[in-house]
C-alpha cells in the first residue's frame, strides 16, 4: 500500500494543475495494477472529470484511489471509484 503522506505532500509542494493530476495518475497506475490499458490511458482525463464534479479536492481523491485498491474490482476500475466519490459528495460515507 502507498504511503498517502507521501502523495499528499507533494500535492502540496506543487500548485501547477497538470501536475497535480500527473501525480494521482502515477497513484493509480501504483494502486490498480489490475485495470486495463484503457482505464491507465484515460486516467489524467478520469482524474480532471471527478477532480471538477469534486470541488478540485486532490486529497479526498487521492485517498478513494488509494483506498479502493485494496478491494476486488470486477469491471470499470474508473467507474467504481467515480461511485465511491458520488456517494461521499451526497453524504453517503463522508467522514
Amino acid at each position: 500500500m502507498v504511503d498517502l503522506n507521501d502523495i499528499t505532500t507533494k500535492i502540496e509542494q506543487t500548485d501547477k494543475r497538470n501536475d497535480r493530476i500527473g501525480i494521482i495518475g502515477d497513484l493509480f497506475l501504483e494502486t490498480h495494477a489490475t485495470a486495463t490499458d484503457k482505464e491507465k490511458e484515460e486516467r489524467h482525463k478520469r482524474i480532471a472529470k471527478l477532480l471538477k464534479v469534486n470541488f478540485d479536492d486532490y486529497y479526498e481523491l487521492a485517498e478513494v484511489i488509494n483506498t479502493t485498491s485494496l478491494r476486488k474490482i470486477e469491471g470499470n476500475h474508473w467507474s467504481y471509484i467515480t461511485a465511491v466519490m458520488r456517494n461521499r459528495r451526497t453524504g453517503n460515507v463522508r467522514k
